[in-house]
């Protein structure tokens, strides 16, 4: 995980919605904690943005996660 990169393409005002929390997660910050949880879950995890949309000041994408093996512990998600 690049954390530079990071720092320098995510805004710390924008808000993602995502299954592993019922509240946006905000910033850098937010984003980081989904890819900490999943590499936490699984060490091969991989994301791939098939298609994005940018509206004014909103963007949407769909992802493709790649991941195989075991959950290494307990997880819950709403899809």
């Amino acid at each position: 995980m690049d954390i530079n990169l990071a720092n320098e393409l995510i805004s710390p005002e924008v808000k993602f919605a995502t299954q592993i929390s019922p509240e946006p997660l905000v910033g850098r910050g937010g984003y980081l904690s989904v890819v900490k949880f999943m590499r936490s879950r699984f060490s091969n995890v991989q994301w791939k943005i098939e298609e994005m949309v940018e509206m004014v000041e909103m963007v949407a994408e769909k992802t493709l996660w790649l991941l195989t093996g075991l959950v290494q512990v307990p997880m819950t998600v709403n899809f």
